[in-house]
């Protein structure tokens, strides 16, 4: 039985296949993602790497663990009638990926060439895994804004701004605030309305 590494080799049994080609490597990808990302936690830290070796026509897939690596080499050898993945050809590497920087490794292998890589996490969790889902949410806040206004019941008036630059007057005598005698609404007092445009059309 063959040693258990964290790095799979991919290759075709078809000659005239490319196992390389983007669109197989974007449904290897796509497959790892929705069969094994969804279900097993990889974070951004330590990811999946997808690595197409396309002078050697191989594909890498370098797991984090290889437990993982495991896990994706039992799915993918139960594919059946899938006619992209069914001809696959799935071997796990000598070495592990930690064993690149090893003297050992570099007296005994070449060094591996350089391949266009790709980074596979799982996808975010909604709501994520600390959602404390025994809490209960607090109302909203809501804040009324009532402007102070100084009312001058006698002539019908309130008073918005007053300040050393200038005084604002509401004059609205047929407020219904202002008849009650009760403290008036900005909303109650209308504006009067802008004064036109000498390019505006009648």
């Amino acid at each position: 039985m063959a040693k258990i590494t964290d790095t799979i080799i991919i290759t075709s049994s078809q000659s005239e296949t490319s196992i390389t080609d983007v669109a197989i490597v974007d449904y290897i990808e796509s497959w790892i993602e929705d069969n094994v990302l969804t279900h097993y936690k990889v974070v951004s830290s330590n990811p999946v790497e997808l690595v197409a070796l396309r002078s050697f026509k191989r594909v890498l897939v370098i797991c984090p663990t290889i437990e993982l690596s495991e896990i994706i080499m039992e799915k993918m050898n139960s594919i059946q009638n899938n006619p992209l993945l069914s001809n696959l050809q799935l071997n796990y590497a000598a070495f592990d990926s930690k064993d690149l920087h090893n003297d050992d490794y570099e007296k005994k292998y070449l060094k591996l060439p350089k391949g266009e890589k790709r980074f596979l996490v799982s996808p975010p969790t909604s709501p994520p895994p600390e959602f404390d889902y025994s809490k209960v949410e607090e109302a909203p806040n809501v804040f009324h804004h009532k402007t102070p206004l100084m009312f001058n019941e006698v002539q019908g008036r309130a008073t918005l701004v007053k300040s050393s630059v200038g005084t604002i007057i509401l004059d609205n005598s047929a407020c219904s605030s202002l008849q009650t005698l009760e403290e008036p609404s900005i909303r109650e007092f209308k504006t009067a309305m802008p004064p036109k445009s000498i390019f505006e059309e009648d």
